[in-house]
């Protein structure tokens, strides 16, 4: 019998006996590799604020490592984030005056900017009132 490279599972050959005792080593061995990891999608709808008084948050039920987001609609023209667990700040796409300020607690992830163009300010913190983000988060 062969085994895979990463995880040593199994890869039997016509000539080879199939055991229970392979197959369930190899299910153990899948379900350890995967079951740390946690994806979860959702949304949220803008409030209108924006600023460090007024931090947006999304709290989770694990410790999120990765938050991608979204949005598409007139106020933030398209807008895609990637923020690692670590990153203290990012700039807003396409505008390099607009930085958020990025904070992450145990199971939560804050942000804020304070650039305003106008009135675009919850546009750039990804707050337009009433508007909604989708995200992704993987912990």
């Amino acid at each position: 019998m062969n085994y895979t490279e990463n995880y040593q599972l199994p890869q039997w050959v016509e000539s080879d006996r199939v055991l229970m005792e392979d197959f369930n080593d190899a299910m153990e061995k899948i379900d350890a590799s995967c079951g740390n990891c946690r994806i979860k999608m959702g949304s949220y709808i803008g409030t209108g604020t924006y600023g460090s008084a007024h931090p947006c948050s999304l709290t989770f039920d694990f410790p999120p490592l990765i938050l991608f987001m979204n949005v598409s609609n007139k106020f933030s023209g398209g807008a895609h984030m990637a923020w690692f667990r670590g990153q203290t700040a990012a700039e807003y796409p396409g505008n390099i005056n607009a930085d958020f300020t990025i904070a992450w607690t145990e199971n939560t992830v804050s942000w804020y900017q304070t650039y305003d163009s106008g009135d675009s300010g919850p546009a750039y913190q990804m707050n337009v009132e009433g508007v909604e983000y989708h995200y992704i988060v993987v912990g």
